[in-house]
């Protein structure tokens, strides 16, 4: 992966044996917890794009030119036909993947504003494509009481039932369901405390309470 890669050749120079080996493979272990797993992921695959689109090309990906970036971005913009233009929050990405791998392996950036290339290229597919993003549509009431009667079998439905309604009524995230665990869950007489030890706008984990109580839950009319 292009991150791990990049984790280890900037820790390089400690080969085993020395005395800071294993203090050096523990710090690229805490660079590597810097970034959320999905975060990682979305910046591997980001860079394999580039990496494969710079091969196609004939040019180097590590380290690039601004020149080689700000080609990569107007492609991405106007990838010609069969592809769809990728929007510029995907673009603006893109630039902070290649921007990350640079950085990790000790090289200075070129996907960054401050080559007037990459920056000029960048405005004009913002000023072009624009910048609004596509939200996705809130889950209603109503839309919620019809998959709920949809559900079936005696265990399951009734955990995914339990599930939707506290996402629901506490706004969770998927995420934030998918990592609970019973003992996060404390009961008392006028509903339920979740305690969430991370979540996506917590990323360094210093964790919230959220309040659910028993009138807050949906009861479907049968």
């Amino acid at each position: 992966m292009a991150l791990a890669v990049a984790d280890r050749q900037s820790l390089l120079s400690f080969a085993p044996g020395d005395p800071l080996f294993e203090t050096a493979r523990k710090a690229g272990e805490y660079v590597r917890a810097s970034k959320a797993a999905a975060t990682r992921r979305a910046y591997d695959s980001d860079w394999r794009h580039f990496e494969g689109w710079c091969g196609s090309n004939g040019l180097v990906p590590l380290p690039a030119e601004p020149r080689s970036v700000a080609l990569y971005i107007a492609h991405l913009a106007s990838p010609g036909e069969g592809e769809s233009p990728r929007k510029a929050a995907t673009i603006s990405r893109r630039l902070t993947s290649i921007n990350t791998v640079h950085k990790m392996a000790g090289l200075d950036s070129p996907a960054t504003m401050n080559h007037r290339l990459v920056a000029a290229t960048f405005h004009g597919i913002r000023r072009t494509l624009g910048t609004a993003q596509t939200r996705k549509k809130p889950l209603t009431r109503e839309r919620l009481i019809k998959i709920l009667d949809a559900l079936e079998g005696p265990i399951a439905a009734a955990r995914d039932k339990a599930l939707l309604l506290i996402g629901f009524a506490g706004a969770l995230r998927r995420s934030e369901l998918a990592a609970m665990r019973f003992e996060d869950v404390i009961w008392h007489r006028k509903g339920i405390t979740i305690r969430l030890p991370r979540s996506k706008t917590d990323q360094e984990a210093v964790g919230r309470e959220v309040e659910i109580l028993w009138e807050c839950m949906i009861r479907p009319a049968r």
